[in-house]
């Protein structure tokens, strides 16, 4: 069912929207995690990563 779905998805939408979704969600996505120094998963492993996703302002 899920690959029928990429196929349709891919075939009917503007090419222009995948390509921006694929840029800003994959390339630009890894990018700024990597410079941010992130693991992929993004998972908060270190007190030092809890601290920078805290959402509590000082």
């Amino acid at each position: 069912m899920l690959p029928k779905l990429v196929v349709r998805t891919l075939r009917s939408a503007n090419k222009r929207c995948i390509a921006k979704f694929l840029w800003n969600f994959g390339v630009k996505g890894m990018r700024s995690e990597a410079q941010r120094g992130l693991r992929p998963s993004g998972c908060c492993q270190s007190p030092k990563d809890a601290a920078h996703f805290s959402h509590e302002h000082a």
